[in-house]
């Protein structure tokens, strides 16, 4: 049974036989090379050839001159599949484990950017927002130098004092200092996000809350 495939150059509708599934046939009007995709072909003995337009096309087509031996076409896509790789970049259709259902191969197949270069940018992204934005690192570290020492403090008193109302005052007080360090972070990170999103290369100036 014939399969009809579209060529991408000029827009003709090419019907190709079943013998060049998996394989990639030259457009008649414009030679570009079209992927005919892969799938189950049923071999049906052909009693009568019609007369219409496309009957005729695929009686007089010589598959030795349309068909492209030297690509490599992937057999479940219909896209370049170089003979040197496994997996087809395309679809992630794995050539060695053709018995593996496409459901499982999705599932196994890489997702994300590459963790090398991931791994590699993070850390030089980090150092350089670190250097463009020296004042919120000067005013990280001081926040973080007078509230955590004072909270270590506020429980040192709280857990030597004898008195319960004392305690819970010195424990409050030590919460406070604690959670302000907390917030001041996710309010930075909330505010990087947004930044990137907005495609900004500046942080710019925002007003921190401490109450909120």
């Amino acid at each position: 049974m014939a399969v009809s495939v579209l060529c991408g150059e000029c827009g003709r509708t090419i019907n190709a036989p079943d013998k060049a599934r998996g394989k990639s046939l030259k457009c008649p009007d414009c030679g570009n090379r079209v992927p005919v995709p892969a799938g189950k072909v049923k071999r049906e003995k052909v009693e009568s050839v019609s007369t219409s337009d496309s009957s005729e096309f695929l009686v007089n087509m010589d598959l030795d001159k349309l068909e492209d031996s030297s690509a490599d076409i992937c057999p479940s896509c219909g896209k370049d599949f170089p003979e040197e790789d496994e997996i087809c970049r395309h679809c992630k259709y794995d050539r060695t484990a053709q018995n593996v259902s496409r459901t499982k191969q999705r599932m196994v197949a890489p997702k994300g950017p590459d963790k090398r270069e991931f791994f590699k940018r993070l850390w030089g992204d980090s150092y350089g927002f670190a250097f463009r934005h020296m004042s919120i690192v000067m005013f990280t570290t001081f926040l973080y130098s007078l509230l955590i020492p004072a909270a270590l403090y506020f429980f040192f008193l709280a857990y030597v004092l004898p008195r319960p109302t004392m305690k819970g005052m010195f424990y409050f007080f030590m919460v406070i200092c604690l959670i302000i360090p907390i917030g001041w972070i996710w309010n930075l990170m909330i505010m990087v996000i947004h930044k990137t999103l907005e495609k900004k290369k500046a942080m710019g100036k925002w007003r921190f809350d401490f109450a909120l």
